[in-house]
């Protein structure tokens, strides 16, 4: 069930131009309660800019 909401939310980032750059487990919240997980730390995070290149 994790693994699904980190992806899906990874996906949705990603199709709004935002790519995360620190997915670890400390920058994942779980409700316990609802087993709903939360991506959070957005701080290191890159927004694609349409027309610039990629730089590593």
């Amino acid at each position: 069930v994790y693994m699904y909401q980190l992806f899906r939310s990874l996906a949705y980032i990603h199709s709004q131009g935002v790519c995360h750059r620190d997915i670890k487990p400390q920058n994942l919240l779980v409700d316990p309660d609802t087993a709903v997980l939360k991506l959070c730390d957005f701080g290191r995070c890159w927004e694609h800019q349409p027309g610039n290149k990629s730089e590593r």
